[in-house]
């Protein structure tokens, strides 16, 4: 999703070499979705996921060092979810769970999300449950990014963004995790 914004923001002002490379990283990415939707078939990896995600953040970087009408609150807004996703996790496991803060656990949100789904029987096939719990949080950041990219140089506007990002976040964590413990007992 971070990837597609990118790509609006650098054919908006006609940074046509970035384009084509986030063109690149854009289907290579929706190839690996098409291979994993519903079930999923390959696994991206850590290695993967650390390469796609330090090359948007170069590329995030370079936008914004070429372009000087788009606020610098534009790219954290953009970033957000999955920079407090990491910052909340590991407050969560040191303080709160008492754990390795490197183990997993299954208490990220897309996790209790797919919790949720699996507990209520949302779709007939459980096999949708872990692809739509993913797609619920991205539909939820579309909605946000494509907001943002109207005002795009009014900070106060991006930040109010960020604030409801985060918000919404803290509460359905809340809600779900409270859930999840509740029906534990």
């Amino acid at each position: 999703l971070i990837l597609i914004f990118l790509l609006y923001v650098t054919y908006s002002q006609d940074l046509h070499i970035l384009s084509n490379i986030l063109l690149a990283f854009i289907g290579s990415v929706l190839g690996f979705f098409i291979l994993n939707f519903p079930s999923p078939k390959i696994f991206l990896g850590d290695s993967g996921s650390y390469f796609l995600g330090f090359n948007t953040g170069i590329i995030a970087v370079i936008v914004y060092n070429e372009t000087n009408s788009i606020s610098p609150w534009f790219y954290a807004l953009l970033f957000c979810y999955p920079i407090f996703e990491l910052i909340f996790t590991y407050i969560r496991r040191i303080f709160f769970s008492r754990t390795n803060p490197f183990k997993s656990d299954l208490f990220h949100l897309h996790s209790l999300i797919f919790l949720f789904y699996e507990k209520n029987k949302i779709f007939k096939k459980t096999k949708y449950n872990n692809s739509f719990s993913s797609f619920s949080i991205l539909f939820f950041l579309f909605i946000i990014f494509t907001l943002s990219t109207f005002l795009n140089s009014n900070k106060y506007f991006l930040i109010l963004l960020i604030f409801i990002i985060l918000t919404f976040y803290c509460l359905i964590y809340y809600l779900l995790y409270k859930r999840e413990k509740n029906s534990d007992k």
